[in-house]
């Protein structure tokens, strides 16, 4: 018996030190969305597909460009293979001013879809029925204005 237990404690310390699995716990988490960087996401479409998922980027959303970058240089040279295609849920659509986030730092909460493409099938997949975005903060702009 003491075995078993001695088994069973060691194996949830093994399970606690390596949670980083494809950039979540291995253990269940009360339904919280996969907090995921879009590196592990565009390279593990079938683990995340169907899954809620919170992923930072730099955000467009323009005509034929609403999607979401590694960076503000990716965005600029319209680096979609490497980008994910936004696809804001109709109830955020209609209670937030979308076009606020253009060009800025974001982090989304959506469901990532690997076999939608986006505008003309540029991009690496989507992340649709968007619920939440909200705006990242600068540190640098942040620690200048606490002066």
């Amino acid at each position: 018996m003491k075995n078993k237990t001695l088994l069973l404690f060691i194996s949830a310390i093994c399970l606690t030190c390596f949670q980083d699995l494809l950039g979540q716990s291995v253990l269940p988490s009360h339904n919280a969305p996969f907090r995921v960087s879009m590196i592990k996401l565009i390279a593990n479409p079938d683990f995340y597909h169907g899954k809620q998922v919170v992923v930072q980027g730099f955000a467009h959303n323009q005509f034929e460009d609403c999607a979401i970058y590694f960076s503000k240089t990716h965005a600029d040279y319209l680096m979609s293979f490497d980008a994910l295609w936004l696809d804001f849920s109709e109830k955020l659509a209609d209670s937030v001013k979308l076009s606020a986030y253009d060009k800025k730092y974001v982090s989304v909460v959506g469901t990532f879809n690997k076999d939608r493409f986006g505008h003309m099938g540029s991009f690496a997949g989507t992340i649709e029925n968007i619920i939440s975005i909200r705006e990242l903060e600068n540190l640098n702009t942040s620690k200048k204005k606490r002066k």
